[in-house]
């Protein structure tokens, strides 16, 4: 019988696995909305929303079509009796914790999503992605307009982010149903508007409030473009979707 790593073929990178190594979620049964990840206070009915509207497509398709745009995760096909490729994908994504394999290569790790040819993302070429263990980061660009796209079992979650200067700012979140086609662009708000929000002394009561994990820096900050700075830096090391939505619903709540 042919073993697992000889079944696998990774066309950017040699994969060399056993199968309890896979970091499968776990989406076999019918999903619901509440699968626990939490956007507080996020306003979805107070965005206006202009006339853009994009259109979805599967998962499935949309990696098949932009996976060769992406450094962190790379296509990996499967020839496995009874496994539909299309249908359950294999992702190989460098390991966040660096380091190297015997042969020299950048460690990697394999990550599976169930049903992707049921689950809708955006229809727009993908500018970068990422796979953790309880979902996966998709980045697109239209414009100065910056999307990203957290994925769940229950769904899309799309964080809409205005580029001020270097800035990019989340401004408003929306959360796309299994059932939905299409998602709505919200129109951005005023640049001047922000700029002016980030020149401004920081409140950090009602910071603290939202986001308690900062209590411990906040003396350092003084204005918002401080405490964005600090989040910024802080994202980098997080790999978990619903800390990094927090952090994007902590700024569009700031500067709303």
């Amino acid at each position: 019988m042919e073993s697992l790593a000889s079944m696998i073929k990774d066309t950017d990178t040699e994969v060399n696995v056993t199968p309890t190594t896979l970091d499968i979620p776990d989406q076999s049964v019918e999903q619901n909305d509440n699968d626990g990840t939490e956007v507080i206070n996020a306003n979805e009915q107070a965005t206006e929303t202009s006339d853009h509207e994009i259109s979805t497509t599967d998962l499935s398709t949309w990696f098949q079509e932009n996976h060769n745009n992406f450094d962190r995760v790379n296509r990996v096909n499967i020839q496995i009796r009874g496994i539909i490729a299309n249908e359950d994908l294999v992702f190989s994504v460098l390991d966040p914790n660096g380091g190297e394999d015997d042969r020299g290569n950048p460690k990697r790790k394999l990550k599976v999503w169930n049903d992707a040819h049921k689950f809708q993302v955006l229809n727009l070429d993908g500018t970068d992605m990422n796979v953790f263990s309880n979902g996966l980061v998709l980045i697109h660009q239209i414009n100065d307009i910056t999307i990203k796209c957290y994925g769940s079992r229950s769904g899309l979650h799309a964080v809409f982010c205005l580029t001020v200067g270097e800035n990019v700012v989340p401004y408003a979140y929306s959360k796309m149903k299994r059932k939905d086609t299409s998602l709505a662009i919200p129109t951005p708000p005023d640049r001047n508007s922000i700029e002016a929000i980030f020149e401004a002394p920081l409140n950090k009561e009602d910071i603290q409030i939202l986001y308690p994990q900062c209590t411990k820096h906040i003396d350092d900050m003084e204005t918002f473009t401080d405490l964005y700075n600090w989040f910024i830096d802080r994202q980098k090391g997080i790999y978990d979707i619903n800390h990094l939505l927090q952090i994007d619903n902590v700024i569009i709540n700031s500067i709303s």
